[in-house]
């Protein structure tokens, strides 16, 4: 187990023992069975891949040791291919160096697109600043026409009111001074009738002052008395 112990963990290593449930007698029986099995078949694993591991590592130390081998009984015919290698080695230089070209120009052409679209992308940017700017004034100039309109119908619709207003009070001060003429007129008709009036009393009781004693103010019984003889007088 010891050998085994870098491959896989020990069960509970690091977290602390194994959660089992304490029963009366101690840990449930079947946690630890299951537990116990799983540690069986992680060991398994374990083994598994050791043995695999160590057949990879023997079949590559196998498969050095035959290229050391070859390389020692076939050291001229490897000698002969020195020239052809280091030919084949300067083709694959050459090529990648072709590659790196292309690929240095595929570069630019992209850079060289790339700024293009940035200069054409500020171009638009300038140019919707523009719009947005010139519309931004059309607006501007129309509210303000429109304000000034509102203005000037506000100017007339309060002059023409004012000219009714004037009208109206006009035609209210010539009722006025028609009927303070009808009434100045109907009071000298009043005074003239009362004038009239007070001739017409005065006339009527001149006769009854030129008496001698003036007429004696009658009281109740005066008149009650007075009453029977007009009856009988008529």
């Amino acid at each position: 187990m010891t050998e085994h112990s870098d491959l896989i963990p020990m069960a509970g290593e690091g977290e602390g023992a194994p959660g089992f449930d304490l029963v009366r007698r101690g840990y449930d029986p079947q946690q630890v069975n299951a537990h116990v099995n799983w540690l069986v078949e992680q060991l398994r694993e374990a083994e598994s891949h050791r043995a695999a591991a160590e057949a990879a590592a023997s079949e590559a130390a196998t498969e050095a040791a035959r290229v050391r081998d070859d390389l020692a009984a076939n050291r001229p015919a490897w000698e002969e291919f020195g020239g052809r290698i280091t030919q084949i080695l300067q083709l694959a230089e050459e090529e990648a160096a072709t590659v790196r070209a292309e690929r240095t120009r595929d570069a630019e052409a992209q850079l060289e697109e790339a700024r293009r679209i940035v200069a054409e992308a500020e171009y638009t940017r300038e140019r919707t600043v523009l719009d947005a700017e010139e519309q931004a004034q059309n607006i501007v100039a129309s509210a303000r026409a429109e304000a000034e309109r509102v203005v000037e119908t506000a100017r007339a619709t309060a002059a023409a009111t004012e000219g009714e207003s004037a009208r109206r009070l006009a035609d209210l001060e010539n009722q006025r001074d028609q009927v303070t003429a009808q009434l100045g007129a109907l009071h000298d008709q009043v005074t003239a009738q009362l004038g009239a009036l007070r001739d017409r009393l005065t006339a009527a009781t001149a006769p009854l002052q030129a008496g001698s004693a003036p007429p004696r103010a009658l009281t109740a019984g005066d008149s009650t008395a007075a009453a029977p003889a007009g009856s009988a007088h008529s």
